[in-house]
């Protein structure tokens, strides 16, 4: 099988993922996020939803969308 294990994937971005949610079908989307970086290792164990977020080395979010 050529090209078998060969994805094509990209990156989205929390704004471009929220400027989907209406053609998805959801009302509202909630981003909670964990930061990882200089200022917060070990990481926070708890999830937050801030309006804005500083830009950390990493991050983890996760985009909740409701119906």
């Amino acid at each position: 099988m050529r090209r078998a294990f060969t994805y094509d994937w990209r990156m989205w971005t929390l704004p471009e993922l929220n400027d989907t949610r209406p053609r998805a079908g959801f009302a509202d989307v909630h981003v909670y996020v964990q930061g990882v970086g200089r200022r917060t290792r070990p990481p926070a164990r708890r999830l937050h939803a801030p309006e804005r977020f500083d830009n950390e080395e990493a991050w983890i979010a996760y985009v909740v969308g409701v119906r």
